[in-house]
């Protein structure tokens, strides 16, 4: 992390926001996908959109999900985080934001 006179600089807060974010998101959704594979392919049937699917075909109805799911969250991560700095360049504008610690750590 970078900081200056003090101040954390605003990359290194964005990748703080966002490693926040997309650690936070995978933190609830992974238990929550494992779990929808592990009854899918347990047996029975899923029924997506008014169709059943059974065997290797409720699998691959899942996949479009298991893809997506984290393509969004880090979309999500990049949008969230640069609001958040935005947020900060704002309020340092009022108020200095001050930080102490030993020089770059990274």
């Amino acid at each position: 992390m970078r900081q200056r006179d003090g101040q954390l600089s605003y990359g290194s807060a964005y990748k703080l926001f966002f490693v926040g974010w997309v650690c936070g998101w995978a933190l609830l959704f992974i238990p929550f996908l494992l779990i929808m594979v592990i009854m899918t392919a347990g047996g029975g049937t899923a029924t997506i959109d008014g169709e059943a699917y059974s065997g290797m075909g409720d699998m691959m109805a899942m996949l479009p999900a298991l893809i997506f799911f984290p393509i969004i969250i880090a979309i999500q991560g990049v949008i969230a985080a640069a609001a958040m700095t935005a947020g900060i360049w704002l309020y340092r504008r009022v108020r200095p934001v001050t930080i102490s610690g030993s020089e770059d750590v990274f």
